[in-house]
């Protein structure tokens, strides 16, 4: 999650560790910076249809836009 007052996610990918279904990998995100300021992102690792999460940070984020 994030603040989409301050950033814009503009690329989401997901590179598997195999052509196995369930298989682990690398998921990377690209975002846009719209505003400076501060804000936060936060990461939840779980499963799409489970509600808990096994794991959750929450990064905080110092933005700087240069025009």
């Amino acid at each position: 999650m994030f603040d989409p007052a301050y950033i814009e996610l503009i690329r989401e990918d997901f590179d598997a560790s195999s052509n196995l279904i369930g298989a682990g990998g690398v998921e990377k995100k690209e975002f846009r910076a719209l505003k400076s300021g501060n804000s936060e992102l936060t990461m939840t690792y779980k499963r799409p249809w489970e509600q808990e999460f096994e794991k959750q940070h929450i990064i905080p984020i110092k933005i700087a836009v240069q025009n």
